[in-house]
């Protein structure tokens, strides 16, 4: 994961610790704790700087010709109105290292100098914030990624181990349900991640009233912190890749909704899901 990633990912390990904080006798520690947090948030950072020059370029490519353009019904006329030249909606969906013919090279000076170096992040945000209707159909898109753990386009053999172009199979049942019969919208995970902070919101509270106990705070922020990152990381990954890899850059998102479901189910067979704990 050594990308973009890497820094929504220090925001919800971040959010996930503050629970630790309430633990009883750490009221000496917390200086220890606070500084591991905010290492966490500092290393986090610095990893997005680490890419290589060619790594950035690639990147910053995808994101327009896998991003901008994608989903839109327009591209000259937005290009036109972003003050870059309408001859570059001709990428749209390019990768930058094309199989095939393509109308300009993406490694050209020209390229580099009129349409790389014409644009950054702050561009994306205004970009995306005044095409609002397009960012929910590309989220829409990174969202049906969201739970696809294993890739159809890879197989688990490598050439060397001489069997046929397959994947494996075996242990794939839940994954095989997941990714066919999980909503595949950005807004179910938010309306999901808003209800679920909700319960567990009443749960610390009833927990820590009723017993004094801090588990329920615990509980409370680790699932904060894991559907914050089901909600920043599809939005971070289509403005650093547009829609390419979805499924790698997901994986985390993946993971994070299972662990949430896993603790939501097993809280309502144990019939505390309003109590914080038992």
């Amino acid at each position: 994961m050594g990308d973009y990633s890497a820094a929504p990912l220090g925001i919800v390990f971040a959010i996930a610790a503050i629970g630790l904080f309430f633990l009883p006798r750490i009221k000496y520690q917390r200086w220890y704790l606070g500084s591991g947090v905010a290492m966490l948030l500092i290393v986090s950072g610095i990893s997005t700087k680490m890419l290589t020059p060619e790594e950035q370029t690639v990147n910053k490519y995808q994101s327009f010709t896998k991003g901008v353009l994608v989903n839109n019904p327009n591209p000259m006329e937005s290009l036109n109105d972003s003050k870059l030249n309408k001859q570059f909606s001709l990428m749209k969906e390019q990768d930058y290292f094309p199989a095939d013919y393509t109308a300009l090279k993406p490694d050209s000076k020209y390229v580099k100098h009129n349409l790389i170096d014409k644009y950054n992040s702050f561009w994306l945000i205004d970009y995306y914030g005044n095409n609002l209707n397009q960012l929910g159909t590309s989220l829409n898109d990174v969202a049906k990624n969201v739970m696809i753990v294993q890739v159809s386009a890879l197989g688990n053999y490598t050439k060397n181990h001489g069997r046929a172009l397959q994947q494996f199979s075996f242990f794939t049942l839940y994954s095989q349900l997941s990714s066919t019969f999980y909503p595949k919208k950005y807004a179910f995970n938010i309306m999901i991640g808003l209800t679920l902070g909700i319960v567990y919101l009443v749960g610390m509270y009833n927990n820590f009233k009723n017993r004094k106990q801090i588990a329920g705070i615990m509980k409370f922020f680790l699932v904060i912190g894991l559907m914050t990152g089901a909600a920043i990381l599809p939005v971070t990954t289509l403005l650093t890749f547009g829609e390419t890899n979805l499924a790698q850059h997901m994986l985390p998102v993946s993971y994070s909704l299972d662990l949430v479901y896993l603790i939501l189910i097993a809280d309502i067979i144990r019939k505390r899901l309003w109590k914080g704990t038992s």
